[in-house]
C-alpha cells in the first residue's frame, strides 16, 4: 500500500462586503514528479451574523481542471455559524493527475451580505490526499 500524502490549503476569514469579493490559496506542485490526487475534502464556514451565499472550488489552474465545486448559504436571521463539509471524488481507483509545475488553487468568492445585516465573514480550508505512484 502506498504512502498517502496530503496537501493544506487554507483560506483566512475576510469580509464578504462586495459582490465579486475572493480569496485564494495556491500551491505549486515542485515535487519534480507527478502526483496524483486520490480524493479530499472541504470545510467551508461563514459568521452568524451575515448573509450571503458563498462558493467554493477546488481546481488545477493549470490544466483547468475542477476537483470540487460547492457552496454554503446563508439566509434571513440565521442562527448560529454555517459550516460544511464535502469530500471530493478520487476514491475507488479514480485520481487526477497533477504534472510537475501544476498549481492547485483553493477560491473562496465572497458574494456580499443581503438584507440588513452585518458583513459576512467567511473562510475555507482543503485538504488534498495524493500518493507519488499511480494508483
Amino acid at each position: 500500500m502506498q504512502q498517502i500524502h496530503q496537501i493544506q490549503l487554507r483560506v483566512a476569514a475576510f469580509a464578504a462586503t462586495n459582490p465579486g469579493t475572493s480569496h485564494t490559496a495556491q500551491t505549486t506542485n515542485d515535487t519534480g514528479a507527478p502526483i496524483y490526487v486520490i480524493g479530499g475534502w472541504v470545510w467551508m464556514g461563514a459568521s452568524k451574523d451575515g448573509f450571503g451565499d458563498i462558493p467554493v472550488q477546488v481546481r488545477n489552474l493549470t490544466t483547468g481542471d475542477d476537483y470540487l465545486i460547492t457552496n454554503v448559504d446563508r439566509y434571513a436571521n440565521p442562527p448560529g455559524i454555517a459550516d460544511n463539509i464535502m469530500e471530493f471524488p478520487g476514491m475507488n481507483g479514480n485520481y487526477y493527475l497533477v504534472n510537475p509545475g501544476d498549481v492547485l488553487e483553493l477560491l473562496v468568492n465572497g458574494t456580499g451580505p443581503y438584507g440588513p445585516s452585518t458583513a459576512l465573514e467567511v473562510a475555507a480550508s482543503c485538504w488534498i490526499n495524493y500518493v507519488l505512484e499511480q494508483p
